[in-house]
């Protein structure tokens, strides 16, 4: 008995150690993490900052009508979206991939940890990673990603207090937004976007398991890149949303076997290319000098324009056709790309078949991959352009083959046969199998029914530009026939000599000055003295009509008369009016600057033409309505329709101007006195009167009445002289042609009562486009396509009059402002018609060279003004 007692004793001071040990290491292992705890806690970054939720974001760029046309961004591609707009499927597909037990653990998955502690601890190394969906926001947002055992510490002390802040929905969100998927893509919208091209809501399941099996590793699970290594991950999240109950397995099945289109994302400038690119890079310039990379690139800003993203597509369009139409009828056939021997046209065949789908895939290709089999045709997109080869010819069409897809050229496409654009008809070649050899690799363009055209990029450029007449709203800008060959923005950037599309300044400046369209002018020769020599300027047909009138000079566009007029009214007075229009390139006060010697902007030219239709009323160019941040802060909004005020500095004008100032539009007269001392202007107090006077409206430019008068001078234009082409449009429509000199540039600036439009046309490099290639030959049927599709849907309207015009003699009126003109009258001499002894176009060439100084007319003969300038 007392063996056993002695036993019962030794038992329990075993125990009794054993629960000392136990307690002890207990106590040990709560101080260890305790200091664990504490030591990786003491500096971790406050899990509150999460809240204030900022990622770097796309900048968007809307049209008109609300769709998106552009973007902004550098590093990160990202787009947020609520997590009620995600699909309940891809969320599914997320967790079955990444973090099965989600929504029953709190924060750190100590199942998901210890599997991977022991595959690392059997590599030697860290393979594998056990995080938990909350650990990988903890890690993206608050952590680094450098791969350790202390940096997993932190991250699940971060990730379980991140459960406590946080509700489970908040953490999706913010994983779902947050993470990278390769392909420049961050977060799931922008992954569904670059990926698939697709929305959200419109995924399959297949694209869904795709995305969801990216984060992981999204370069080794790359679609693009490693198509093997994605498939095995496809169907690992396919039977893992089976084993979870989420999908059948039939519908694994059909995921499998589903084929996905996979788009390769490239730059910001690269997604830019498909509406407007011009447009969005001269709006990245604007808003990157305004508010900085940071803001521009990663600030999430919504920037809300004005493009008309169907009128911009029909300014393309109608750009691109008119060009290479130019293209052909002045350079002709250019030759082929190759050729080939006749016995090796299979292999060429299959050479082109290979070089098409490679450069297809570099902007897509299918997943899985699938090699095409040797009868498999080539894909072809209608109105892309592919390397052909000439297989033969049967009657006057020729037969092509664009890699494995046999087509044809009918006979149709190798004319010029524009008429509806105001083309005359002209033929590309007389017959293609004279020109062309089985074997020659030539290239087309794709349209309907494996029917091709030829094609051959143009070597001339061109630039159109669009606004409201009334709003100042740009709705379609071209800056040349293709961005992705050239960035450089001819609608804004080139500096073109605008030649006799420059002549409606000349004459409105002149009816303001008392001139009306019965004023006869002799079309005569006649010499002004430039400097040491002499300028006599001439007609493009090199023909004098003797006397004429306004109407008729404006109309027929005579140089000569034109330049007499200009003459006449002072170039002085005549750069002030230039001015006020809104001309701001730099004026050299040339006898020919009437004739459009001075080089100006495409879209200055627009806006200037736009005031006429809108009686006066000058509006400037609106590229954005509205800009908001990510916050729903607007940071700029359109509003101003009038004319801005400014701020009052009195000047030498001033003192000059004395008492008279109240006879002033003290608005326009203040916007314009930084030109009159830039440009030196020797004005007289009536021509300050003409140009700012207080008969000017407010917010206008110029009377109502001056605007109507070009309006209808501009009408007949069209209706009766060089631009008749344009009648085709079927409405009320204004505008002249520009022709300069050896037809280096042609112009057509134009309007309906609604819209402006320009269309330039030249080469960059300044050389002649080809003898009798004129303004309404080139740019006008340009200017028609795009107005032909713009207005489309507009039913005809009337210019509007102003009442002070209606029911009175158009012929006998001048110009709102001439009441304060103190006309000399013109001499009317008639001269004699007949033929120059030389055929220049719009102006003297040699006077572009220098800034000449002439006297107009003799110093007693003219009125004193009150400042003297050199010329």
């Amino acid at each position: 008995m007392a063996n056993f007692f002695e036993t019962l004793k030794g038992v329990a001071r075993f125990l009794k150690v054993v629960a000392t040990i136990f307690v002890t290491l207990i106590c040990t292992l709560v101080v260890v993490i305790m200091v664990v705890y504490f030591y990786f806690a003491r500096d971790l970054p406050n899990i509150q900052s999460i809240s204030d939720y900022h990622p770097y974001l796309v900048s968007e760029v809307y049209g008109a009508d609300g769709t998106r046309i552009g973007e902004f961004w550098n590093e990160e591609r990202r787009h947020l979206i609520p997590i009620e707009e995600i699909p309940p499927l891809l969320i599914s597909s997320f967790l079955a991939a990444e973090d099965a037990r989600f929504f029953e653990h709190r924060g750190v998955d100590f199942r998901g940890t210890l599997r991977a502690f022991l595959a690392n601890l059997r590599s030697g190394g860290i393979v594998q990673g056990g995080s938990t969906i909350t650990q990988q926001v903890t890690r993206s947002l608050l952590l680094s990603r450098q791969k350790s055992y202390a940096r997993k510490i932190r991250e699940a002390i971060l990730a379980t207090r991140l459960e406590r802040y946080l509700t489970k929905d908040q953490i999706l969100y913010l994983y779902l937004n947050q993470i990278y998927f390769g392909n420049r893509a961050y977060g799931v919208k922008a992954a569904a976007e670059d990926y698939f091209h697709k929305d959200l809501k419109n995924l399959n399941l297949s694209e869904m398991v795709l995305l969801a099996a990216l984060p992981r590793a999204p370069e080794l699970y790359s679609p693009i890149r490693h198509s093997d290594k994605t498939r095995e991950r496809q169907e690992y999240v396919l039977s893992r949303l089976v084993e979870e109950k989420v999908i059948t397995n039939k519908d694994r099945i059909e995921a499998l076997n589903t084929k996905v289109k996979i788009y390769l994302q490239g730059t910001d400038k690269d997604s830019n290319l498909a509406v407007a690119p011009h447009f969005l890079e001269y709006l990245r310039q604007v808003l990157l000098k305004k508010y900085g990379e940071e803001k521009l690139y990663y600030g999430g800003l919504k920037i809300y324009s004005t493009i008309d993203p169907t009128m911009q597509k029909a300014a393309t369009a109608a750009v691109r056709r008119g060009l290479e139409v130019i293209d052909r009828r002045r350079t002709g056939w250019r030759g082929t790309i190759d050729h080939v021997d006749a016995k090796a046209l299979t292999a060429q065949k299959e050479k082109l078949h290979e070089q098409i789908l490679s450069e297809s895939q570099k902007k897509w290709l299918l997943f899985p991959p699938i090699p095409l089999a040797k009868e498999e045709p080539t894909p072809i997109e209608v109105g892309e352009i592919y390397p052909a080869a000439v297989t033969g010819f049967e009657g006057s069409n020729t037969l092509v083959s664009v890699g494995r897809t046999a087509g044809v050229v009918p006979r149709k496409d190798v004319t010029f046969d524009q008429t509806k654009l105001g083309y005359e008809e002209n033929l590309y070649m007389s017959d293609p199998s004279h020109t062309l050899r089985v074997g020659d690799v030539i290239r087309v363009r794709a349209e309907e029914n494996n029917k091709f055209s030829f094609y051959q990029e143009p070597i001339i450029q061109g630039a159109l530009f669009s606004q409201e007449t009334s709003t100042g709203f740009v709705k379609a800008m071209v800056g040349g026939y293709d961005f992705s060959k050239s960035e450089f923005n001819r609608a804004m950037d080139a500096l073109r000599q605008p030649g006799s599309s420059f002549k409606p300044f000349i004459y409105a400046a002149a009816l303001d000055k008392g001139y009306t369209f019965k004023t006869q002018i002799a079309d005569a020769p006649f010499t002004i003295p430039v400097g040491n020599e002499v300028w006599s300027p001439k007609n493009y047909d090199g023909k004098f009509r003797g006397l004429t009138t306004l109407h008729q000079a404006i109309v027929n566009s005579y140089n000569v008369a034109t330049a007499r007029v200009a003459y006449h009214i002072r170039l002085h007075y005549l750069t002030g009016y230039i001015r006020k229009m809104g001309i701001t390139t730099t004026i050299h006060k040339y006898p020919s600057m009437a004739l459009g010697a001075n080089g100006v902007h495409l879209n200055e030219m627009v806006t200037a033409y736009a005031t006429f239709p809108n009686l006066g009323i000058y509006r400037p160019s609106v590229f954005v309505t509205k800009i908001v941040d990510q916050e729903g802060n607007t940071l700029e909004e359109h509003q101003a329709l009038a004319m801005s005020s400014v701020e009052t500095k009195p000047t030498e004008i001033d003192k000059m101007l004395g008492k008279t100032s109240g006879d002033f539009n003290q608005e326009l007269f203040e916007k314009n006195k930084v030109f009159i001392e830039q440009d030196k202007l020797d004005l007289y107090p009536s021509e300050l009167k003409v140009l700012y006077g207080n008969n000017i409206p407010p917010g206008h430019v110029i009377t109502p009445q001056t605007a109507y008068l070009m309006v209808r001078l501009m009408s007949d234009v069209v209706n009766m002289g060089t631009a008749q082409r344009v009648k085709k449009l079927g409405k009320p429509v204004a505008g002249k042609t520009g022709t300069t000199n050896d037809e280096t540039d042609t112009w057509f600036v134009g309007y309906v009562p609604d819209l402006a439009a320009g269309v330039w046309v030249g080469h960059d490099a300044v050389r002649s486009i080809g003898r009798g290639e004129q303004g309404g030959r080139t740019a006008a049927p340009i200017f028609l396509d795009f107005m032909q599709e713009a207005t489309k849907d507009w039913a005809p309207k009337p210019f509007s009059i102003p009442p002070e015009v209606e029911k009175k003699d158009i012929f006998a009126l001048a110009g709102g402002s001439a009441k304060f003109a103190e006309v000399t009258p013109m001499p009317t001499y008639a001269g004699e018609g007949g033929t120059s002894q030389d055929r220049s176009v719009d102006f003297f060439e040699a006077d572009l060279e220098t800034a000449p100084s002439y006297q107009e007319e003799p110093k007693a003969q003219r009125e004193q003004p009150e400042f003297e300038n050199a010329y």
